[in-house]
């Protein structure tokens, strides 16, 4: 079908998005339409895939403005996270001494709006089209005339030192994309010990970001909610714990001797309090709940593990122990090699004998540090906390029985 037989709306990427917004915000009407057009106009790629692409986009992106089941500080009260709130969180990790930050993966411009709302000078990049038309659009309407938007591949981009670089690679197939679903830290040509923010999949080894010489990581779970800070100097002494309020962790200055324990030894656990353990908060203050937002250069985790290093944390929400079971194969990944791998639990229906006769039947080297899995449940969800002894020599419980 010749390009002049299409409907005007469909000949320029404004007036296409312009039509979209008219649009009724449920998924079905949507892809009605889609399938409307195919019928009606025959319409064969590339118009096809493209229009295609785009009403899915727009449709994600109009199911982005509606609050989610979560909650998250914003100020000193607790509001139902969006994504809109969550961009800025992202912006309030840039350092104070940053001015300038470079978005390598734009899409339809949520954190880079958030960016250029803190007063930050911002160039974003989309290799997208159609998420490139939908930014541009964006700009328009929002009147962002200072910001700088390209098209095109960034990841060969060797930014200067003193700007912030932020990406946010997509974690599943679908119209934005970086490096594809397990992005390789290779890919991003910056300088050495670039701050950079990234939002990582669920899969995601962040140490191999760290051990790259990236100076700050972010990593962000499923549907974005879920936000865990990791700085490359991680100091296992921290007294600082964190909290979970129905899918967000939270800073909070409670010390050690405050925290409700439950000991074992040599490899004390203390576990977050269930009492801050809540959800449907909206009338109560954050300062109430002695909890402040996550700060940049703060370790957060489950709780303090004396003797331990943290690697990261991850966690999983189905009961179904097969997902668990390979969800834990898929986060160990190339980490485990020959190295001991110690599984503990407490309070957890998980069944540890599965997860350990999985890793039986491998070569192992006792002279390196193990890797120690803490498993606990919080509510119907499994969290999975890893890390590796500060120090082989006083950490007797991680001897091979």
């Amino acid at each position: 079908m010749p390009e002049s037989d299409l409907p005007a709306c469909f000949l320029s990427p404004d007036r296409f998005f312009s039509h979209l917004s008219a649009i009724e915000k449920d998924q079905e009407s949507v892809f009605r339409l889609a399938s409307s057009i195919e019928k009606q106009f025959e319409v064969t790629n590339p118009w096809r895939q493209w229009i295609s692409e785009s009403i899915q986009l727009k449709s994600r992106l109009q199911n982005k403005n509606f609050p989610m089941p979560f909650w998250m500080i914003s100020g000193q009260r607790l509001e139902m996270a969006t994504h809109f709130s969550l961009a800025r969180f992202h912006a309030s990790l840039v350092p104070e001494v940053v001015s300038e930050v470079l978005d390598m993966t734009m899409g339809a411009g949520f954190d880079t709006v958030a960016f250029l709302m803190a007063g930050l000078q911002v160039s974003g990049w989309e290799s997208d089209e159609s998420a490139f038309y939908q930014m541009m659009a964006n700009r328009a309407l929002w009147k962002l005339d200072s910001l700088n938007v390209f098209h095109g591949d960034s990841t060969n981009l060797i930014p200067d030192p003193t700007v912030f670089v932020y990406a946010d690679p997509m974690r599943r197939s679908g119209t934005k994309r970086m490096a594809g679903y397990r992005p390789d830290p290779s890919g991003l040509k910056v300088a050495e010990k670039q701050p950079v923010l990234i939002k990582l999949s669920p899969m995601e080894d962040p140490t191999i970001w760290i051990n790259r010489g990236f100076k700050t990581i972010a990593v962000s779970y499923e549907r974005e909610c879920r936000e865990v800070l990791i700085h490359r100097n991680l100091n296992p002494e921290i007294t600082a714990r964190s909290v979970w309020i129905d899918g967000v962790w939270f800073q909070s200055d409670h010390q050690p001797d405050q925290i409700p324990s439950h000991s074992e030894g040599p490899d004390s656990i203390y576990w977050p309090d269930p009492a801050l353990l809540v959800s449907g908060l909206a009338g109560v203050t954050a300062e109430a709940l002695n909890l402040k937002p996550i700060q940049p250069g703060t370790w957060l985790c489950l709780g303090k593990t004396t003797g331990v290093e943290p690697l990261f944390i991850q966690y999983y929400l189905l009961d179904n122990q097969y997902y668990k079971l390979s969800f834990l194969d898929r986060m160990l990944g190339g980490l485990v090699r020959e190295r001991p791998l110690i599984f503990k639990k407490k309070y957890s229906r998980v069944d540890i004998d599965s997860f350990q006769g999985r890793y039986q039947n491998r070569s192992v080297d006792y002279s390196q540090k193990p890797i120690i899995v803490l498993i606990t449940d919080i509510g119907n969800k499994s969290v999975f906390y890893l890390c590796e002894p500060a120090d082989l020599s006083q950490n007797s419980f991680i001897k091979p029985r």
